[in-house]
């Protein structure tokens, strides 16, 4: 159409040439032969202008051609032609018609006002019109568009800027290789784009319809308002939507969301992958579902619904089913409940591939199936059973090594004893952005893999969810990822990567050795590290984080408590937001957010705690010794006095040094020996008086007197003068007797003893050494200490105050408790009633009769006899059940088991939602009327006998009718499901007693286990997890499967 339009264009243009030239002055030339002055006309002067505007027109100048403006046209390339005020054409062949057009490129045409071809073969037709790639063609004018913000009207040019793109109409843009725009304001982004009307942005897209959108590479969107928003996808009809990948929408306002999904019908949708809703209104918003018909809803992953609750449709002339996966019909139905045969059987006429047994009590149907050995079973198209006693049901499943199981489409058991239950899991190629396909695969000797794309690959290692991945030995991955040996993942992305790590819960990734992560996105990622809590983490080796968004850094370190943080070796950091930065310390707080410690008991080793009742004590203790502590009178400590209000005595003084240089205190013996040689002396006085002319010579030397009152002596000694030998005088109130030396050193031994602190007496006999520790301070005088110790006291006083005033109470040990009459524990928790439980950070039971354990879980005021467990899991009618973080349960009787679980019907189990669902695996057969009936339901009975009668010939029925009826008997032994179910039980009863068993005895407060059981040739496997919170609660969950049968427990447990 658009290389049309051009054409005409051309055409009429080059129809005018001729016209125009026979008018033309045979004296004109042509532009590019004219002299350069005649091609460039001169500028007229202002006395002529008018006249020349009247006048008949210059030589070289075509009255028919004529341009208003002041510049002249340029022609300057070969055989280039510039008609128009400001024209250019300056390359060979270039064409510039219109004021201001520029034709600037090798074969260009710019034809309007201002138009412009700025690149090889390039043309451009319209006011404005830009051309700017090679061979592009832009025609159109402008476009005037509202500005939504100024209100101001603005102009959008004509554009073709890509190579050989072409854009038509007024504002048209087309930007990339070969891309065309078509209408105003069409706009073609991508390489071999196409807009009519539309938006084409991405490579290969077409948009046709005004405010269609082609937004992703290879789209198609056609219609008014369709949209495409993924690669490869296609929108017709007005307001449809395509934006999954490779998805497809037809119909008005169709809507296809899902990847490789079609929505065919008048408001049909789309939500799951691969899905389709054929009909208006219908509905498919499962993986791989079909809603066939208008209104039809289709709910269940890879389903087909021609209808919906309280409106069914009837399938009719359905033909006879003869593969593995073919619906079967009401005859096929009702013919083989009146059967049950063994048989071999081929695929029927389409591949001629018959069953094929081998070894003794073999069995083996649906084409191609081989039993292989003793006692094999092969059911299905391409199973095959290859060892003894193995078991292979689905399309392509296979079992090769003895006692191996494998159920489902391509389920592959290759070691012994090996089960592997489950379907492809199909996963998007980050590099090619294709499906992939995953089989479940158990291939290490008694592993165990259930579940779509589930893999188990090492001894005894155990794989349950979609895509579960167990590759160490011993390994156990519930949805998640185990691959170090004995390790445990349990939970969506939960990965435990390294040996005898654990990881449990939503993201969670235990990353070292013996490495212990329980909670959404938990991780532990140092060697025996330990993270509890949603987002705890745990970087430090043997290092604990437990609580929302905790972490251990340092090496030993513990962090307990929400947004707890310890970063040093050794250190613990106890309470919600406390922070431990120094190695081996304990912090229950964070600079500004101090906490007391309350309940203390009296330490009684040396690096005990004290608390205040001790500290106290010892600063009464310190009072009484202040108050009969002896001091110095000064700083110069030159002086001690005495406070006794009669004197002091000092008693226990040794005796001085009685000498002329002595300066020490002598006792009362001292001075009671002097004073009984005084006397002495007194009575020798009055014999020697008249010999005294006879000493005269000696009295220099004699003591006496100091006058004849005779009540003091001094002695003449120029540094003083030493009495020695005193005797210890009396020491008590009345004595006035002199004490020697060692009477003064006893007296201030008492002293020193009483001081303490290390004080000592120095040969001079001072008072040294003295130190005084409080509170890490040291003193070195008992004022000091004791102006130090009454700040202490002081700074008690205050917290005791504090205490008194604000109240508080509970030991450190204890969790905080919440709101209610009910069991809260947790940081604003609330439980209503006396019968409630709440456990867990905002957990909350508003209802009767409710227990909820889990941060942020709840019952509502509605949902009495309630249980939620889980973090944000949610009650909200009576007797229901929600099992996992974010489980809601709306309806009474309810359960939703697992994280995001929603069960919105009454007395029904739910293990997903809308959006994220779950296999159920090993269920009994479909009870509904409106389920249709698969074949393993008719292999559970050898239904197929009559269909492979009538599918065979007369002949070769009756070669088989021998084998059957020998056999007849042995099958029915074989098909007593009663007595299989029987087992099954019993086998879940052992693996539950064999988990419990190992677990009972386990002192951790987290605790996992595994049992297997059998009975009557059935195996059973139980899982389960128990968490002790503190001494008197925990809680519990477990699961078991066997053959066909599953069960699942719950229980919370208290003690008071």
């Amino acid at each position: 159409m658009t290389r049309t339009t051009l054409a005409l264009a051309i055409a009429a243009f080059v129809a005018v040439l001729p016209q125009a030239r026979a008018q033309t002055s045979e004296t004109a030339t042509d532009a590019t032969r004219l002299p350069a002055a005649a091609a460039t006309p001169s500028e007229p002067d202002e006395a002529s202008a008018d006249a020349e505007a009247d006048d008949a027109p210059q030589a070289g100048i075509d009255p028919h051609f004529q341009a208003d403006g002041d510049a002249g046209a340029s022609a300057t390339g070969a055989f280039a032609t510039a008609a128009g005020s400001g024209a250019i054409a300056n390359a060979p062949g270039a064409s510039a018609f219109g004021s201001g057009a520029m034709a600037q490129a090798m074969h260009t045409t710019a034809v309007g006002f201002d138009s412009a071809a700025s690149a090889d073969y390039a043309s451009a037709f319209g006011a404005g019109a830009q051309a700017a790639a090679d061979s592009a063609t832009a025609i159109g004018g402008e476009l005037y568009v509202m500005n939504g913000e100024t209100w101001e009207m603005e102009a959008f040019a004509t554009i073709a800027s890509g190579r050989e793109s072409v854009a038509v109409g007024a504002g048209a843009r087309a930007l990339a290789y070969q891309s065309t725009a078509i209408g105003a304001g069409a706009y073609a982004a991508g390489e071999e784009s196409v807009s009519i009307g539309g938006s084409a942005r991405g490579d290969s897209t077409t948009a046709v319809g005004v405010m269609a959108t082609a937004g992703a590479d290879h789209s198609t969107a056609i219609g008014k308002g369709a949209t495409t928003g993924a690669m490869r996808t296609l929108a017709v009809g007005g307001g449809s939507a395509a934006f999954g990948d490779s998805a497809t929408a037809l119909g008005q306002a169709a809507q296809a969301y899902g990847a490789q999904s079609v929505a065919l019908g008048f408001r049909s949708l789309v939500t799951g992958e691969g899905g389709m809703a054929l009909g208006a209104d219908a509905f498919s918003t499962a993986a791989g579902s079909v809603a066939l018909g208008a209104n039809a809803v289709a709910d269940r992953d890879f389903t087909v619904s021609i209808g919906d609750a309280g409106a069914e449709r009837q399938l009719v002339n359905v033909a006879a089913g003869t593969e593995g996966t073919d619906a079967v019909n009401l005859a096929q139905l009702r013919d083989a409940t009146r059967y049950a045969e063994l048989f071999e059987a081929t695929g029927g006429p389409d591949n001629q591939q018959p069953a094929t047994v081998m070894g003794d009590y073999g069995t083996a149907a649906g084409s191609g199936a081989l039993a292989a050995s003793l006692g094999a079973s092969a059911f299905g198209s391409g199973a095959f059973a290859y060892e003894k006693h193995t078991t292979a049901i689905g399309f392509n499943s296979a079992a090769s090594a003895d006692y191996a199981s494998a159920f489902g489409a391509g389920a592959q058991a290759s070691a012994d004893s090996a089960t592997a239950i489950g379907g492809q899991y199909y996963v998007m190629n980050g590099e090619t952005w294709e499906m992939e396909a995953f089989s479940t695969i158990a291939s290490g000797r008694e592993s165990t893999a259930v579940g779509a794309g589930a893999r188990a690959l090492e001894y005894a290692s155990t794989a349950i969810g979609a895509g579960a991945y167990a590759g160490g030995e011993e390994s156990v991955s519930i949805s998640g990822s185990a691959q170090g040996n004995s390790t445990t993942a349990i939970g969506v992305m939960a990965t435990a990567a390294a040996d005898h790590s654990t990881a449990i819960g939503h993201g969670a990734a235990a990353g070292a050795i013996r490495s212990l992560a329980v909670g959404g996105s938990a991780g532990a990622y140092a060697d025996s590290a330990t993270a509890l809590g949603q987002v705890a983490r745990a970087f430090g080796v043997q290092s604990v984080a437990l609580g929302f968004r905790s972490q251990s850094d340092g090496d030993g370190s513990l962090a307990l408590g929400a947004d707890a943080w310890s970063t040093a070796t050794g250190s613990v950091a106890l309470g919600a937001g406390a922070f431990a930065d120094r190695a081996h310390t304990v912090s229950i707080g964070a600079a500004g957010a101090e906490r007391q410690l309350v309940n203390l008991a009296a330490g009684t080793q040396g690096t005990d705690a004290v608390n205040f009742d001790q500290l106290s004590a010892v600063a009464a203790r310190v009072g009484e010794v202040a108050d009969n502590a002896i001091g110095y009178d000064d700083a110069s400590r030159g002086r001690v006095t005495f406070a006794g209000a009669q004197g002091t005595v000092l008693t226990h003084l040794a005796d001085g040094d009685v000498a002329a240089d002595s300066t020490d205190a002598v006792t009362g013996n001292q001075l009671f020996e002097t004073n009984q040689r005084v006397g002495v002396v007194e009575g020798r006085v009055d014999g020697i008086e008249d010999r005294i002319g006879d000493i005269e010579g000696v009295a220099g030397n004699a003591v006496a007197y100091d006058d004849d009152a005779r009540d003091s002596v001094t002695l003449a000694g120029e540094n003083g003068t030493r009495l020695g030998n005193v005797a210890a005088g009396a020491i008590n109130a009345a004595s006035r007797e002199a004490v020697n030396g060692a009477q003064v050193h006893a007296g201030m031994q008492s002293v020193a003893t009483a001081f303490g602190g290390g004080t000592v007496i120095d040969a001079g006999g001072r008072l040294i050494g003295s130190v005084f520790t409080i509170q890490g301070s040291h003193y070195g005088n008992v004022g000091d200490a004791l102006g130090a110790l009454d700040g202490v006291i002081a700074g008690l006083d205050g917290r005791i105050g504090a205490l008194e005033t604000g109240g508080g109470g509970g030991g450190v040990t204890a969790p905080p408790s919440g709101r209610g009459d009910g069991l809260a524990v947790g940081n604003d928790s609330v439980a209503v009633d006396g019968n409630d439980t709440a456990v867990g950070h905002g957990a909350v039971v508003e209802a009767e009769g409710g227990t909820a354990l889990g941060s942020n879980a709840s019952i509502t005021a509605d949902a009495s006899n309630a249980v939620a467990v889980g973090a944000d899991a949610r009650v909200e009618a009576a007797s229901g059940t929600a099992v996992g973080q974010g489980a809601r349960v709306s309806a009474e009787g309810a359960v939703a088991l697992g994280q995001g679980a929603i069960a919105d019907e009454a007395n029904t189990v739910s293990v997903g939602n809308a959006d994220q669902q779950r296999r159920v695996t090993n269920v009994a057969q479909g009870v509904r009327d409106t389920d249709a009936a698969n074949v393993a339901q008719v292999n559970a009975g050898d239904a197929r006998t009559l269909q492979s009668a009538n599918a065979y010939t007369d002949s070769r029925f009756a070669a088989w009718e021998d084998n059957f009826s020998a056999l007849r008997g042995e099958i029915d032994d074989r098909m007593r499901h009663q007595d299989r179910r029987i087992d099954r039980m019993g086998a879940m009863s052992g693996a539950y007693a064999g988990m419990a068993s190992n677990t009972s005895g386990l002192a951790g407060r987290n605790r996992i286990g595994v049992g297997v059981g059998g009975q009557g040739g059935e195996q059973a496997i139980a899982i389960g997890y128990q968490r002790a919170i503190g001494n008197r609660a925990s809680v519990s969950l477990g699961g078991a499967i066997a053959g066909g049968e599953s069960s699942v427990s719950a229980g919370a447990g208290f003690s008071w």
